[in-house]
């Protein structure tokens, strides 16, 4: 069994021969598995092993501020996370959080571990907007994790759905906020100024019309026309251009609305489909009697892949 206490190992080292002495990969893969994220070397290096016997790209961390630091510069984000919860500097909840609050990482499968499942712990992990994929507790068996890691790198359990479509459910009611404070911050395009600009525009033109056609007949009659005359139509014709100027600002703002409110309807209709999904998921999770990944379904693939349809998205 993985311990997280030193010198605990041999439970493990005995069902999986020879890891003394393994070392985390040096390598930085492309696509990754399993991030691990886990204060204690040899523990990181323990599970990493275990995870590429089964021919699985894992990489592991120390704390979630290096974790996190990967991740803003892999090329591709792992496909799911495996954190401790106690962990140097930022801790697992904290870095949990920051996943979720994320555009980019937050749809990422995680599983948290514990040595230490005490009351603060679970009272903080019920806090959290979306419970993780799994909860490990130490020390663990090697063949257990792997169960766990295949069961959610497949995706195709009733509860990795239902994890996914939380997810995606927190990240689109972040946009529906996000275009909410937009339209609160943008002042809404005031039409009747719009169509009073646009006639005095058109009074204006008229205006600059005559005064051109004037000079017109004072070059004719004169041959020099008074240099007020120009400075006339110089001015009209700066206000006009100003004028339009803000026509256009309105009208781009009447637009920018309009997209604004069409967003928000299509974000609102994911929502409520998003939510369809949940209620059918947890009434047959209620009715299959299915407490955690290790627990077999009976959902038929068609009804599986309409719940994980659009998965990560949103």
């Amino acid at each position: 069994m993985l311990n997280s206490e030193p010198g605990k190992q041999n439970a493990l080292i005995e069902v999986f021969p020879g890891l003394d002495g393994i070392a985390l990969r040096d390598d930085d893969p492309d696509e990754v598995d399993v991030l691990i994220v886990e204060g204690d070397a040899a523990q990181r290096s323990l599970i990493t092993q275990i995870l590429e016997r089964k021919k699985l790209v894992a990489v592991g961390w120390e704390n979630g501020l290096e974790a996190m630091e990967w991740l803003d510069n892999a090329l591709a984000p792992p496909r799911v996370i495996l954190c401790d919860l106690d962990l140097p500097g930022l801790g697992g909840v904290e870095f949990y959080m920051m996943l979720l609050q994320s555009a980019e990482w937050y749809s990422i499968p995680v599983v948290l571990m514990t040595a230490n499942p005490t009351r603060e712990n679970m009272k903080n992990l019920r806090a959290l907007p979306v419970p993780p994929d799994y909860l490990l507790c130490k020390p663990f068996r090697p063949d257990m994790l792997v169960q766990i890691m295949e069961t959610i790198l497949k995706q195709d359990h009733p509860l990795c759905i239902l994890r996914d479509l939380q997810r995606r459910k927190l990240n689109v009611q972040r946009k529906m906020l996000q275009i909410r404070k937009a339209m609160e911050d943008q002042a809404p395009a005031d039409a009747a100024k719009i169509e009073r600009a646009r006639s005095i525009i058109i009074t204006m033109t008229n205006k600059l019309i005559s005064l051109k056609r004037e000079r017109t007949q004072a070059v004719n009659l004169y041959a020099d026309p008074s240099l007020d005359l120009d400075e006339k139509i110089k001015s009209l014709g700066t206000e006009i251009a100003q004028i339009e100027a803000f026509i256009k600002g309105h009208e781009d703002q009447r637009k920018s609305q309009l997209e604004r409110k069409r967003e928000l309807l299509l974000v609102s209709k994911s929502l409520e489909e998003i939510d369809r999904k949940i209620q059918v998921l947890n009434k047959t999770i209620a009715k299959e009697g299915i407490l955690d990944l290790r627990s077999p379904s009976k959902m038929g693939k068609e009804m599986l892949d309409w719940l994980a349809s659009g998965s990560g998205g949103g």
